[in-house]
C-alpha cells in the first residue's frame, strides 16, 4: 500500500499557547489575579483561559477555594512539563530572531551581582540603538569560566588569565566587613 508524504498529519487537539501561559503564570503564582497582572489581560480571562485548558484535558488543574487556588497532583505534574515547553519554544524564537539574517546575537557572561547592579543597568537603551543586535546574557556564579561557555564578553572577577580571551581590567573590588557591633 502507498502512502501520501505530503498528506497533512491528522488534526490533534492542543492547548493554545496562550491557554498555557496562562496556566504556567496562575501556577507560578498561584493566583488567578496576579497572573492577569503579569499578562496584561483581566483575572476572568485568565481563569476563563484555564477553564477551557481543564475541559480539554478533562481534569482539574487547581484546587479552588474562595481565597486562594492550590495545583492538584497533575496539575503540579503539567506545570513542570508546561514550563519545560514554554522555555523551549521561548529559546527556539529567540535563536531564530538572532540568526536571521539582519540581525546578530552577542552573547554576555556576568556574575549576578555585577549583572544587576551594574551591567543591566548600564545597558538600558542599548535595544533602541542597536536594533539589529540581540543580547543572550548568563549569569555565571561560579568564579570559573571556560571556552565551551561560549561568549563573546565576559565581566568576570579573577586575575584575568581566560583562554582565548583577552582581559581588560574595569576596576578594582574595594570589600568591606559588615558585622554586629559586638563583633
Amino acid at each position: 500500500m502507498k502512502t501520501d508524504t505530503n498528506k497533512p498529519l491528522a488534526f490533534r487537539r492542543y492547548p493554545s499557547t496562550t491557554a498555557l501561559q496562562c496556566f504556567e503564570t496562575a501556577a507560578r503564582h498561584l493566583s488567578f489575579t496576579n497572573a492577569a497582572q503579569e499578562m496584561h489581560m483581566t483575572q476572568s480571562a485568565i481563569s476563563k483561559q484555564v477553564a477551557q485548558l481543564e475541559e480539554m484535558l478533562n481534569l482539574s488543574l487547581f484546587y479552588r477555594t474562595p481565597h486562594r487556588i492550590s495545583l492538584t497532583p497533575a496539575g503540579k505534574s503539567y506545570y513542570l512539563e508546561v514550563l519545560e515547553i514554554l522555555k523551549h519554544i521561548e529559546v527556539a524564537t529567540t535563536n531564530l530572531m538572532s540568526h536571521s539574517s539582519n540581525t546578530e546575537l552577542l552573547k554576555i557572561v556576568s556574575h549576578p551581582t555585577f549583572c544587576a547592579r551594574w551591567l543591566l543597568p548600564a545597558l538600558s537603551g542599548f535595544s533602541q540603538e542597536y536594533p539589529l543586535i540581540n543580547l543572550d546574557i548568563k549569569e555565571l556564579a561560579g568564579p570559573f569560566f571556560s571556552e565551551d561557555q561560549n561568549a563573546d564578553i565576559a565581566f568576570l572577577y579573577g586575575d584575568g588569565i581566560w583562554g582565548n580571551m583577552e582581559a581588560i581590567k574595569l576596576f578594582d573590588e574595594y570589600c568591606v566587613a559588615v558585622c554586629q557591633p559586638q563583633y
